[in-house]
């Protein structure tokens, strides 16, 4: 079943800590070149104290 059109994008003042966290591991890393890193590794590259410090900075 094909998706007809993509979902709404919710911004990010509106989610909380733990919605970031919760959805933080599918962010997209690109290296040197600007290209995306391969899910698979990402999501082993990054590491929780790594996202924790991330979103402090940001709130």
């Amino acid at each position: 079943m094909a998706i007809k059109s993509p979902p709404g994008l919710i911004p990010l003042s509106h989610l909380s800590g733990e919605e970031l966290l919760a959805h933080l591991r599918f962010n997209r890393v690109t290296d040197e070149k600007g290209r995306y890193l391969p899910f698979d590794e990402l999501q082993y590259r990054i590491k929780k104290a790594t996202m924790l410090r991330h979103i402090k900075r940001r709130a």
